[in-house]
């Protein structure tokens, strides 16, 4: 479960190769198309989100586990895998997910535009 929070946050805020990453990548690269400061303060920032997130997580998992308290949670542990699983081929195979996001905006913006 722990896994998975990690996991889940840096999708996120962009981390490569999970799938929050081709999108904030696209709006990176725009940023430095418009203006080199404006990609370098957006950059700088997602380097602040992923130290503020790491700091997180150590905050919150960092401590030893009592071996006493353990209490075996398979189906958790398989649904952190799965989390895990599909944001790693989100950031890696990143039409499997963009695509269909980008033809539901399509038709999203096609159905609200007045004939």
């Amino acid at each position: 479960a722990a896994a998975a929070f990690v996991a889940g946050g840096m999708a996120m805020i962009g981390a490569p190769p999970l799938a929050g990453f081709p999108g904030r990548f696209f709006v990176e690269v725009i940023a430095y198309s418009y203006s080199g400061f404006a990609g370098s303060v957006l950059f700088i920032s997602t380097l602040g989100l992923l130290a503020a997130q790491l700091r997180a997580a150590v905050q919150l998992f960092g401590d030893p586990v009592n071996p006493m308290r353990i209490e075996p949670r398979p189906v958790a542990g398989a649904a952190g895998m799965l989390i895990f699983a599909g944001l790693l081929i989100g950031g890696v195979l990143p039409d499997t997910v963009l695509r269909p996001i980008a033809s539901f905006a399509d038709e999203f913006l096609r159905a609200l535009r007045p004939l």
